[in-house]
């Protein structure tokens, strides 16, 4: 069953509670994923290990940047599609 990221930032919104890392593979789904947790990657500033499509990772990484998270440099990515972003200031 796939679920909409349109319902998430109201469900996540509900809590209280502050996001410091974030890990998702939705396959082929990461635009999506960002552009519905916006609010809670603005309002937490979390540390985001995703698994990202070559094709998708320019527009991944600039709705990231949009965000103030960036691309942090790993000592060692044992896979090519995985990447860390988070705040500079971290």
């Amino acid at each position: 069953m796939f679920l909409t990221m349109e319902v998430f930032p109201n469900i996540v919104f509900n809590f209280e509670m502050k996001f410091f890392f974030i890990k998702f593979d939705v396959e082929g789904h990461e635009i999506e994923v960002i552009k519905g947790g916006v609010k809670l990657l603005s309002r937490d500033r979390s540390i985001v290990l995703a698994e990202i499509r070559p094709e998708n990772f320019a527009d991944f990484s600039s709705l990231m940047n949009e965000v103030g998270l960036y691309l942090l440099p790993c000592k060692e990515n044992r896979s090519e599609d995985m990447f860390l972003f988070g705040p500079h200031e971290r």
